[in-house]
Parts: C-alpha cells; sequence; structure tokens
C-alpha cells in the first residue's frame, strides 16, 4: 500500500477508521480519493455511502472499474473485488494513471496482488497452526 501511496503523490494523506467515515470525509471533501483492495467491508458498510457519494457525483468502482455489484446470494456479503472512490472522474482517471505508470501495474493487477498475499498469509498460518 505504501508503493500505491507513493504513487498517487497526494497533498495530504488520512488514516480513518470505520467504513462510513471513509466516505464521511469524502463527502465533506476532506478527502478525493479512496482505495480498499483488502476483502473486508460487507455490503451494509457500503451501500448507502456509495449512494450518497454518488448522488454527489462521485465515483465508486471495484478494483476492475466495475460497479460494485451486491449479491444477496453470496453468503458472506463480503465485498471482495475491491473499492476505489473519486470525488470525479478526471480524479479517478488520474489517480489510476499514476498507478499504471509510477507502478507499471493496473488496479486489477494489485488487488489480484493482494488477494495472493492474503492467499499465502492465511496458508502460513495455517501450516503454523499444526
Amino acid at each position: 500500500m505504501n508503493d500505491i501511496l507513493k504513487a498517487l503523490r497526494p497533498k495530504h494523506t488520512a488514516r480513518v477508521a470505520g467504513a462510513g467515515n471513509k466516505f464521511v470525509y469524502l463527502m465533506d471533501k476532506k478527502a478525493d480519493f479512496y482505495l480498499n483492495l483488502v476483502p473486508g467491508f460487507k455490503y451494509w458498510d457500503l451501500c448507502a455511502s456509495e449512494a450518497l457519494y454518488e448522488s454527489m457525483g462521485g465515483i465508486v468502482k471495484n478494483a476492475a472499474g466495475e460497479s460494485i455489484l451486491y449479491d444477496h446470494t453470496s453468503g458472506d456479503y463480503t465485498i471482495r473485488e475491491g473499492i476505489v472512490a473519486a470525488k470525479n472522474q478526471k480524479v479517478y482517471d488520474l489517480c489510476k494513471n499514476r498507478i499504471n505508470t509510477e507502478l507499471d501495474a493496473t488496479i486489477t493487477e494489485l488487488h489480484s496482488n493482494t488477494l495472493e498475499q492474503i492467499r499465502q498469509y492465511k496458508l502460513q498460518k495455517a501450516m503454523m497452526a499444526e
């Protein structure tokens, strides 16, 4: 994540706890961009924030640049595809391009790498527990 942060070249950064608070920061214009590649958010953590933010002209997509799908048949209701939010299309494109250029990887590739790192961590943890 530090490499991504460096690639974005932000003027300011904020570490904010809580799913809702992250979007409050965006809606209050204290932040212009948010990226989360780690599964963990539940549908109820994001659905209202996404609707409100998009009504203000904000962009909310998954790591592949697609709309977030709230599949009620998924079982555990976890958003696994990543979350990318930006105050508008211009900021979304700027941040996406900076990541692509500086890291020579797409957000989708970084998300896949993150998922693989999580899988490896869980595998190591399980092996140590045996």
